[in-house]
């Protein structure tokens, strides 16, 4: 029987028969494998971008330790799938319960690299694509092996029974549900697309991408609003005080009931969307915001996580890799006008990459780079003949 998805990217175990978890393990072990090459790429960038990196050591340890943790997750999820081919035990049971309490231990270092990396302003903020992924990846793969408590909860209906030797089982499939929505809310990752698009990625599933129109919003002061929040960094939503004093008297504010009036219409908008597209079922009083408090009064911030466009990096880093050097160089101008006429981070995202993959093959220095991103400081030629940087608009 072929395994069935939620769109929140979790199977449908419910009525999954021994062999259908076994398949479904080795896609959790291949995913472990993928994890792992991808940290080891993260790994050589935060070595070669030392200088330009806040505490690249931490990072480094950061990422060492959870390519320990990926490959002890493939060796224990192979031993399970080995062992299960022959019974189900209640050993077997226990080794997943320990499996989904050490996600759940382990999330809280995710959390701290998160406050001291991600919730600040970086050295290099043409960075921020890297850490990002640096933090997202571990915390992604913790996510996904929750799954463990649903196959728990399987092995201890199949345990003794006659389906547990490899039967397909035949109950309906039951959708099942989100146990915590503030949690689910939080493993969100949320980015902008364009002024009129957003991209969403749920844990396990690739990123989508959804217009104003799609997530019930009008194109109107309420979906201005959360555009820019989402958009320019901090994304911070701030309403500004509630009240002004006037002598011994205080007055309100009438802008600050607009504000909150839009938070709060964003904030239901979006819940109404995530229940019609997952399992979630957010109660309607379930706040997707929060105080933000270290910020002073008025100022709030999105649960979900807010990043740069998912997959930006990885996608075009390969693409512009194969471009020939009056290709690529010719893409890099392109870029700069295109960010200077538009503002649009997407092409900020691509632009930066580009130049990285122009840095590595040769084509720029570091300092050649940094003219490009940085173009108040003083104009020369650079060293392959066809680029200066008048050639640039300034970005």
């Amino acid at each position: 029987m072929a395994i069935l998805y939620h769109w929140t990217g979790f199977p449908i175990l419910t009525a999954a028969s021994i062999s259908d978890i076994i398949q479904y393990l080795s896609i959790m072990i291949n995913k472990c494998l993928k994890v792992c090459q991808r940290l080891n790429s993260y790994k050589k960038k935060v070595e070669e971008n030392r200088s330009d990196l806040d505490d690249p050591d931490a990072m480094l340890n950061y990422i060492q330790f959870f390519l320990g943790v990926a490959e002890n997750y493939s060796n224990e999820i192979e031993r399970l799938s080995s062992d299960l081919k022959s019974s189900v035990e209640k050993e077997h049971i226990i080794s997943f319960q320990r499996l989904l309490d050490d996600c759940y231990e382990l999330n809280d270092y995710c959390k701290g690299f998160k406050f001291k990396h991600i919730e600040r302003k970086l050295k290099e903020e043409k960075f921020r694509y890297l850490v990002d992924h640096i933090y997202g990846v571990p915390a992604d793969l913790l996510y996904e092996f929750r799954v463990c408590g649903e196959i728990k909860r399987r092995l201890e209906v199949l345990v003794g029974s006659k389906s547990a030797q490899y039967k397909d089982d035949t109950h309906l499939i039951q959708p099942e549900t989100i146990e915590d929505p503030d949690d689910f809310v939080r493993n969100l990752r949320v980015s902008y697309k364009s002024d009129s698009e957003i991209t969403i990625k749920i844990p396990t599933k690739k990123a989508r991408v959804f217009t104003y129109d799609d997530l019930g919003f009008k194109d109107n002061e309420v979906w201005k609003a959360f555009i820019y929040t989402i958009k320019e960094p901090p994304h911070i939503y701030d309403t500004g005080p509630a009240h002004i004093k006037k002598g011994r008297e205080k007055e309100r504010i009438s802008q600050y009931d607009t504000k909150m009036g839009r938070i709060r219409s964003i904030n239901k908008k979006l819940i109404v969307f995530f229940n019609q597209e997952s399992a979630a079922q957010l109660p309607e009083d379930f706040k997707l915001y929060e105080p933000c408090k270290e910020e002073g009064a008025g100022k709030y911030k999105f649960k979900f996580q807010v990043s740069r466009d998912d997959g930006i990096e990885e996608d075009y880093y390969s693409i512009y890799n194969q471009f020939s050097e009056d290709k690529l160089i010719d893409e890099i101008k392109t870029l700069a006008k295109k960010y200077s006429a538009t503002e649009e981070q997407v092409a900020m995202d691509r632009f930066i990459v580009a130049l990285n993959v122009a840095r590595e093959k040769g084509l720029l220095s570091d300092d050649e780079v940094n003219k490009m991103v940085n173009p108040d400081s003083n104009k020369k030629e650079y060293s392959h003949g066809e680029v200066r940087d008048d050639d640039l608009h300034e970005i």
